[in-house]
């Protein structure tokens, strides 16, 4: 069975003037995906570039995606836990958060006092 390029890689290879039924376009989807940033996907998917603060999010998430795949081999959408231990998972992140909201509530209220 024939493998559809993906609609990235079909909106690339119009852009580039290139036929996007071309079979070839499918072989070379794997490497052409990986050299190109989750920005440039959603750009080039979508038409938007996010600016500004949500810019910055967008980059710490790719960038948050590439440590994880270096670190763990697959991608959060490849990971086969079960949706209890997502769950587990979000809970720890959002307990360290509270954990790290008090601190930094802690410390101005330190340094407030301090100005007294």
């Amino acid at each position: 069975m024939k493998k559809t390029p993906s609609l990235l890689i079909r909106t690339l290879a119009s852009a580039a003037g290139v036929n996007p039924d071309d079979p070839s376009i499918g072989s070379v989807e794997k490497s052409i995906t990986s050299a190109i940033s989750p920005e440039e996907k959603l750009a080039a998917a979508f038409g938007i570039q996010a600016t500004g603060i949500e810019g910055e999010v967008c980059k710490d998430i790719a960038d948050r995606q590439r440590r994880g795949i270096a670190k763990y081999g697959i991608t959060v959408l490849e990971n086969p836990l079960h949706f209890r231990a997502w769950l587990q998972h979000l809970y720890e992140e959002l307990l360290d958060a509270a954990i790290y909201i008090k601190r930094a509530i802690s410390e101005i209220d330190s340094k407030a006092d301090d100005l007294k």
